[in-house]
């Protein structure tokens, strides 16, 4: 297992996701406080996002898989979601 040290990047990317972050939060409160259904949103699918810090070779993770540490490889495929699954060889 590796510790991992996490300093908030500076980046206007990081800055704003953790804006929208907060605000959709509160917005998610405030319809669990109402009685109403609440959605979670797919901020964290944001590709700046998984590219400034989840993928990134000076991230947090040192782009690896954070359950078991082998190298992330996104294969070619075509246009679609990431599945937390690929680059990963134990989970499958």
């Amino acid at each position: 297992m590796i510790r991992i040290s996490l300093q908030e990047p500076a980046t206007a990317a990081w800055k704003r996701w953790v804006k929208d972050c907060e605000r959709e939060t509160a917005q998610v409160q405030k319809d669990y406080e109402a009685g109403k259904p609440v959605e979670i949103t797919e901020l964290y699918k944001r590709k700046s996002i998984k590219k400034e810090v989840y993928f990134s070779e000076t991230g947090p993770f040192r782009g690896r898989c954070a359950y078991c540490e082998t190298d992330i490889v996104v294969p070619a495929r075509r246009r679609g979601a990431f599945s937390p699954q690929e680059g990963c060889d134990r989970r499958k």
